[in-house]
């Protein structure tokens, strides 16, 4: 039996930007999977609550139940049906991936109660439940982007490494931070828009490392904290990285790498046209608010959202040079050369 040990109603926060997202929950896997898996953060105005409890527990929240609505797949949880009346989208399944979500726009809460896997598993709790509530949802109605890529830093140079699964974005940046880079991001960064443009920045998760790509960088094993129960892959904490390896602070990018990995006998790095990489970029983003969807209070909250994040993505590479690196593994360590003499020649 799956314990569902419970504790004093606890909180944690990540904080971004001008965001403060915090987690309650009585149950204590919930609040040590959120521990480990975000790094602690306060100080911020704004706040969006989300508060998650065991389905089968006194803390149990009362959700009324709704099947009304506009049928949306913004708020999807494990494939369930999700419909918004009234301002709140509303998720509910049974059996293994059982849960019932109620995210209330106007009240800026997420409340909801869990059951099956997301009591078993921390990957299923944080990569299901967690992580598709603040990319679908939490994110984007407060401006920010949650994108797939990596991101590090150095000096005046911050580099977006975008690809499709495999193609060693996270490996790259490994070897950057080996080079004296750090790392805002390995696999998640977070777009957002400011008075001076777009910025990226960390989402407070730990960097997610396989086996073998830790055999190639076997210092990082003193600052593996423990391994994904599903995939398989290794937590390394930011905290034991240290400021010197890995930052939070929110950077404008100044060069988008599409990495193209293969069988290359030479590294080519190319121009190519900056419309097509923020092209990419915005394919990638799918969580867009349908015309459908009102908000009672204000019929155009959903419009303007989109249009704020429409302009971010526009916006993220606009001071940006971009470029299509092919290269074959071969190649990894003279990557960082190749890319910080960029920013020097400025070609």
């Amino acid at each position: 039996m799956v314990s569902t040990k419970s504790v004093t109603l606890a909180r944690h926060s990540i904080a971004l930007e001008s965001l403060r997202v915090d987690f309650l929950t009585h149950n204590k896997r919930f609040y040590d999977w959120l521990a480990s898996y975000y790094e602690q953060g306060n100080g911020n105005t704004a706040e969006y609550t989300i508060t998650l409890e065991d389905l089968d527990s006194p803390h149990r929240i009362d959700l009324p139940a709704r099947a009304d609505g506009l049928f949306t797949k913004f708020c999807l949880i494990a494939d369930a049906h999700c419909h918004f009346a009234d301002g709140i989208f509303t998720s509910r399944a049974e059996g293994d991936l059982a849960h019932e979500i109620e995210i209330d726009v106007n009240a800026r809460t997420v409340r909801g109660n869990l059951g099956g896997q997301f009591l078993k598993s921390e990957e299923s709790f944080i990569y299901v439940v967690v992580r598709d509530i603040l990319r679908r949802l939490v994110l984007p109605l407060n401006g920010y982007i949650m994108l797939h890529g990596s991101v590090v830093t150095t000096g005046d140079q911050t580099i977006f490494f975008a690809g499709d699964k495999a193609m060693g974005k996270s490996t790259i940046a490994l070897e950057m931070m080996r080079h004296g880079f750090k790392i805002i991001s390995d696999d998640s960064p977070i777009a957002f828009l400011s008075s001076d443009g777009a910025y990226v920045l960390s989402g407070r998760d730990q960097l997610s490392v396989t086996e073998n790509t830790l055999k190639l960088f076997p210092e990082l094993h003193e600052c593996v904290s423990h391994q994904r129960d599903v995939s398989g892959k290794y937590f390394l904490d930011r905290r034991k990285l240290g400021s010197n390896r890995v930052t939070s602070e929110a950077r404008k990018i100044t060069d988008f790498v599409q990495l193209n990995r293969g069988s290359f006998e030479d590294l080519a790095l190319t121009p190519i046209d900056k419309g097509l990489a923020s092209a990419n970029l915005i394919r990638e983003f799918m969580p867009l608010f349908r015309k459908e969807l009102v908000a009672e209070t204000d019929p155009n909250f959903f419009r303007d959202k989109n249009n704020i994040l429409f302009q971010t993505l526009g916006e993220l590479l606009a001071g940006a040079r971009a470029f299509e690196l092919k290269y074959s593994d071969a190649h990894r360590t003279q990557i960082p050369s190749i890319l910080s003499a960029i920013s020097k020649t400025g070609t």
